[in-house]
């Protein structure tokens, strides 16, 4: 949302968005961590969206490109010159570089969905089930 209004209205919720636990289920789940005495831990995963890949577009698909500009373009051509000095065009007499991006970005819209697929693919992948009414809410 911005400004009140949908960012993409040709996007569904569902496609854009990861799912968020219903205040029910954590209560629930809460209780039942209580009533059996289960040790609750929280973590943070730095980083998170960009160790998501983004789907590979095929044919005409949208690819999300960014346009690098200023200081930036000077310090990537001085990290790896070979790879980054032949993609500088200038623009208005300013250094520009496009990238294809290959991995999920803070603030991309379909960032948080991305990651919660790798991430729920990753838990169910060592045991865990998740509740079939709250797809956020996993059981023990």
């Amino acid at each position: 949302m911005y400004n009140y209004k949908p960012t993409r209205s040709y996007i569904d919720k569902e496609d854009s968005a990861s799912p968020t636990a219903a205040n029910e289920s954590i209560n629930i789940t809460c209780s039942i961590d209580a009533h059996k005495n289960r040790d609750i831990m929280t973590a943070d995963i730095p980083n998170a969206f960009v160790q998501t890949e983004l789907p590979k577009g095929r044919g005409n698909e949208e690819r999300v490109v960014i346009k690098i500009t200023g200081e930036l373009v000077d310090m990537l051509v001085e990290l790896n010159p070979r790879v980054y000095s032949s993609f500088v065009v200038r623009e208005k007499n300013r250094k520009v570089i496009y990238v294809v991006v290959l991995r999920a970005l803070y603030g991309m819209l379909v960032a948080s969905l991305l990651w919660y697929e790798k991430f729920r693919k990753d838990l169910e992948s060592i045991g865990f089930k998740f509740i079939v009414c709250d797809s956020c809410a996993e059981i023990g």
